[in-house]
């Protein structure tokens, strides 16, 4: 975890596969392993979660984000 704030919590992805991606002409996505981020913190705080992906120079950088207001059963 690389920051956490009230209602958002920022993790960091690195690795050298991640560094190799970045050297081929393909574009990377990396919008499943946000849904499993935002998946798990729905289920543990039960409220609505989204998660988004930040590419960053030498990482990816994923926010999840929740509105304890928005409660699901």
């Amino acid at each position: 975890m690389h920051k956490k704030k009230k209602n958002e919590v920022t993790f960091d992805l690195q690795s050298a596969l991640i560094t190799e991606r970045r050297k081929t002409s393909r574009s990377a996505c990396y919008q499943l392993e946000a849904g499993f981020l935002a998946e798990q913190y729905q289920n543990m705080l039960r409220c609505i979660a989204e998660a988004y992906e930040t590419d960053k120079k030498n990482e990816i950088q994923f926010t999840v984000k929740w509105d304890p207001k928005d409660q699901i059963e």
